[in-house]
């Protein structure tokens, strides 16, 4: 039977659902945690409004729930976040210190004169009442102002033994190792992140490691380097000691090590250590010494001349330049004494790309002979050189920490220019020199993979310094951290599959069933009497059209939301108001997006 209502009708059934949901979730609260169901648990106790709900993100724990107690009228506001434990931490923050007196826990600095008690009994109680196997709460005061000095950093400690009073300081108890938090953070600046879950140990060992956002900026990021590492341990020390306050010292593994650093001991950590301020130490890590043989045409001379082809190797671009310009130096100076030549020719192109269009403008050509014994190794060169060249320019222009790209490039072009210059003063006028000769065969011989022509010049250069691909700066404690938290990963997918098929087979149960249903079809729960069901005269198409309906008017009433947010965040001077704001924004966005769901459920009978 279909069932039309009037907007009056219609929002007097939807306070009776409203109040009938409410009595629901305080009649079955003692049965159902909040992580077992879909609905977000709201209460108001006093002043204060406690949210809580259930943590659905797919690298949730089992059992892992948010709960928020904000105070209305001082704006402090409390919040968990977590699983059930013996142990678990509470942060409760001063929003804006207008509307809340601080002055005489300003004197005090005790928890009796700290105005969060409102708050934390009603999460001490929402808490308890979650868990209970509860026995400790740790509770972090804080605050922000524009004045530093003023601002709170305040902990405490409220045990059930002692009828939850709060103590000052975190106190040790005997269920601090049940203690279990979360540090995932990234640096801004770089790619250095941390991905931790555990809880405190007397000398503790994290992995930091690159954290990246998609895999685009996996390919393009460089990785991060070690002063990118040391600020994060700082920083994450300081979060650290915040749960485990009794931490001094805390060891780093870094995977991978930055590029230019080596660790020599086989297992090298960052060493952070608490002296009035944490202080993070890189003693361990050691600089690679890059030995570079050859890093002008002089040197390519003098490796060719003693035959060094081993070192060559590792110089293909260099080798070429030699190849290209001395033949070119060698036709200017030496032309008599080329038996039988062919001719080559260089120009010099300018390209500039404007749009889709490519204007190319070609300089003066220069044409040059070589011998066509040897005109193989010249034609074999010019296309590396050509690249080699280009490469060089752009990466000693652009890849320079000071002065502009203009003048960078300008010093890069006489560098070119002076390699030329060393060639020539090598040649010179020394056409059948036996240096030059042994010179000239000894590239032909490497171009052409033959044997090197030795003992004639002697050189003191050694090959080019070689480095493995940076790993693990502690292997062995980063292979078993990484496999202890892929079980760990494995393991909350499994319970979470668990944990679902329970729900469902509970609400199943709960369920009553449809006259003439198959016991083995999955039974609905039945919608209250007041709530329009679907029906068999309720055709599909009329169900799509009330859906859209809803949905205009949920973008209708998310936009008119978000108009009024942006309008008091123009008016807001503080950055407090700015936080209250955008919370109350996103629990009232919650609420619409939450109240649409279960109208649509309603519409199609389910």
């Amino acid at each position: 039977m279909k069932i039309d209502l009037d907007k009056q009708l219609a929002r007097l059934l939807k306070g009776v659902l409203v109040v009938s949901l409410c009595s629901m979730h305080f009649v079955s609260h003692a049965q159902t945690k909040v992580w077992q169901q879909d609905d977000q648990v709201t209460r108001k106790v006093g002043d204060v409004h406690l949210s809580m709900q259930k943590n659905s993100a797919r690298n949730a724990e089992p059992g892992a729930f948010w709960a928020s107690a904000i105070n209305g009228n001082t704006s402090v506001s409390g919040e968990f976040r977590g699983a059930c434990s013996e142990v678990i931490s509470v942060n409760i923050q001063a929003i804006d210190q207008r509307r809340v007196d601080l002055q005489a826990f300003r004197a005090s600095k005790s928890g009796r004169d700290a105005p969060i008690k409102d708050v934390l009994q009603v999460l001490q109680q929402a808490l308890s009442e979650q868990c209970e196997q509860l026995q400790v709460i740790r509770v972090n005061f804080s605050s922000y102002n524009a004045k530093p000095d003023l601002n709170i950093d305040y902990k405490g400690t409220a045990a059930k033994a002692d009828g939850w009073k709060l103590q000052d300081g975190h106190i040790a108890t005997a269920f601090d190792g049940a203690l279990k938090f979360e540090i995932r953070s990234r640096d801004i600046p770089s790619t250095a992140g941390i991905d931790f879950r555990g809880g405190c140990e007397a000398k503790p060992t994290l992995l930091l490691e690159p954290i990246y956002q998609n895999e685009t900026e996996r390919q393009l990021s460089k990785l991060p380097t070690i002063q990118n590492y040391m600020l994060l341990a700082r920083d994450v020390s300081a979060v650290y000691a915040k749960h485990c306050p009794n931490v001094t010292h805390i060891q780093y593994a870094l995977n991978p090590m930055p590029q230019d650093y080596l660790c020599e001991s086989g297992e090298c950590f960052l060493e952070a250590k608490l002296d009035k301020e944490w202080v993070v130490d890189a003693a361990q890590f050691k600089v690679k010494e890059y030995y570079r043989p050859i890093t002008n045409m002089d040197d390519v001379a003098e490796v060719l001349a003693a035959g060094r082809f081993d070192i060559l190797a590792d110089y293909d671009g260099f080798f070429s330049g030699f190849v290209v310009n001395y033949f070119f130096v060698y036709s200017d100076n030496c032309k008599r004494y080329i038996r039988d030549p062919v001719q080559r020719t260089m120009q010099s192109v300018k390209r500039e790309r404007i749009g889709n269009v490519i204007y190319e403008e070609f300089g003066e050509p220069i044409t040059f002979d070589v011998e066509r014994e040897h005109a193989d190794v010249f034609d074999r060169n010019w296309g590396p050189y050509e690249q080699w060249a280009l490469k060089y320019i752009f990466d000693r222009t652009m890849g320079k920490e000071h002065g502009n790209p203009i003048q960078n490039s300008k010093d890069v072009i006489g560098s070119l220019v002076r390699f030329l210059t060393q060639i020539r003063e090598f040649v010179g006028h020394n056409c059948t020199a036996d240096k030059t000769l042994t010179v000239q065969q000894n590239f032909i011989n490497y171009a052409r993979s033959q044997p090197p022509v030795t003992g004639k010049y002697a050189t003191d250069k050694r090959p080019k310094a070689k480095f493995p691909p940076n790993g693990p700066s502690a292997p062995a404690f980063t292979k078993s951290y990484l496999e202890a938290r892929t079980r760990a990963a494995q393991e909350i997918r499994e319970l979470r599959e668990r944990e679902g098929k329970e729900a469902w087979e509970a609400r199943k149960a709960r369920a009553p069933a449809a006259s003439g249903n198959p016991a083995n079809e999955p039974t609905r729960a039945t919608p209250p009497a007041d709530v329009p069901q679907a029906s068999p005269q309720r055709t599909r198409q009329e169900i799509i059209a009330k859906t859209r309906e809803l949905s205009r008017q949920y973008a209708e009433e998310t936009n008119r939301l978000a108009q009024e947010y942006q309008a008091k965040m123009r008016n807001a001077k503080t950055r407090e108001e700015r936080q209250a704001l955008q919370q109350e924004f996103q629990q009232r966005r919650q609420e619409r997006q939450q109240e649409q769901e279960k109208k649509v459920l309603e519409l199609s009978g389910q």
